[in-house]
């Protein structure tokens, strides 16, 4: 069975092979696909996708802007 990378929303406490192990809030961990997808369904976690930055951004004006997916931004704001 295929893994998944989930994020916590919550710190939650999971019963594995090798006892417990307990998930912060924000971490990243890799499960078993059919747990992950129970702990999303939960509102517990969100799948984790990693975002390569590619491009740039010019912003000309001042606002709020979602620069995520770019490599760089170059702000020219007076």
């Amino acid at each position: 069975m295929a893994n998944l990378k989930i994020e916590a929303l919550k710190p939650f406490t999971l019963r594995v092979s090798l006892g417990l192990v307990s998930v912060a809030c924000n971490s990243v961990v890799e499960l078993d696909e059919t747990l992950a997808n129970s702990l999303i369904t939960d509102g517990l976690a969100k799948e984790f996708t990693l975002i390569t930055p590619e491009g740039n951004k010019n912003i000309t004006a001042n606002g709020d802007y979602d620069v995520t997916e770019y490599a760089s931004v170059h702000v020219a704001v007076e």
